[in-house]
């Protein structure tokens, strides 16, 4: 009887880890991600948060982004629903839209536009068959950044400095993020 209630608790714990885990993402202070695509494509993702974003936010904020790709998912299975129970076809898609356009309604009103207008993105792409310098040197940017973030994540959950200087390297990381983002798209609005 312990044995089985044991391995209930680590199931349970194992799936809360997973769960906490996909809501928050893995770090703090926003994304990296890397993907290859056709042809050699390396393509980076840098998205920050800003400093002091809590978990709540933090959550907000993913959800939006992760709706803009389930979304779609929803609105066609909306769609073979109704479309399977002999709807009619105008229905149907009716309803894909409309689910559709109230998750991002609803996602976004949550996450609210003062946190949204505050996230920087940051993208580079290069390709390993006709590598050009610049290009190469924008996505090693983006990686020197997410591993200092990274490095401070990993020393603060180690103990080995506090959440106020956490706080501050993501402030100063997130500062010429923008600044360097000011200086791309000079006309960018803000």
């Amino acid at each position: 009887m312990n044995e089985k209630s044991t391995v209930g608790t680590r199931v349970h714990s194992w799936t809360r880890r997973q769960l906490t885990l996909f809501l928050d993402g893995p770090q703090r202070w926003g994304d990296f991600q890397t993907s290859v695509g056709r042809y050699g494509t390396i393509r980076h993702v840098l998205v920050l948060y800003p400093p002091g974003t809590n978990t709540e936010q933090r959550r907000l904020l993913r959800s939006c982004e992760r709706w803009r790709a389930l979304g779609p998912l929803v609105a066609c299975a909306a769609f073979l629903a109704l479309a399977l129970a002999n709807a009619p076809w105008i229905l149907a898609v009716l309803a894909a839209v409309a689910s559709y356009a109230l998750g991002i309604a609803i996602t976004d009103l949550r996450a609210g536009p003062p946190h949204r207008a505050h996230v920087v993105r940051l993208t580079a792409a290069e390709s390993t068959l006709s590598p050009d310098p610049d290009n190469t040197e924008e996505c090693a940017y983006l990686i020197r950044l997410a591993a200092i973030l990274t490095a401070a994540d990993e020393a603060l959950d180690g103990g080995v400095t506090s959440a106020v200087v956490h706080e501050r390297i993501w402030g100063a990381v997130y500062d010429e993020a923008k600044e360097h983002l000011d200086q791309r798209v000079p006309s960018r609005q803000r």
